[in-house]
């Protein structure tokens, strides 16, 4: 898998929890529904370092599933990418010029 299609699955993955919301997801469930490989998935989001971008949030015992969410480290990265446009910097460009032609076409009618 290129570079490109791990960074929008990753998006894609923390779109999908987010969306769980307080309920919480199987990763069976996200397995099947996203078409995650396993192995991607424990290394990018259950990393052995500890830094999880998901979260074990109950154990369903009736029917032997366990739910996680995303950590306040996943919520954050969702964040990151997911901000709105004018917090970009293409946004703030566009902030700036629109701006500024205000303000020229104030002066102008000042005139």
């Amino acid at each position: 898998m290129i570079a490109t299609q791990k960074h929008l699955l990753y998006e894609n993955v923390l779109k999908w929890a987010h969306e769980k919301g307080a309920s919480g997801f199987s990763e069976e469930e996200l397995f099947q529904e996203l078409k995650v490989d396993r192995n991607w998935y424990l290394k990018t989001f259950r990393p052995d370092d500890g830094a999880h971008l998901v979260t074990h949030l109950r154990y369903d015992d009736k029917n032997n599933v366990h739910f996680y969410t995303l950590s306040s480290k996943g919520i954050s990265e969702y964040g990151r990418i997911n901000k709105p446009w004018h917090e970009t910097a293409a946004g703030k460009i566009i902030i700036g010029v629109a701006t500024l032609l205000v303000g020229t076409i104030i002066l102008n009618l000042l005139k």
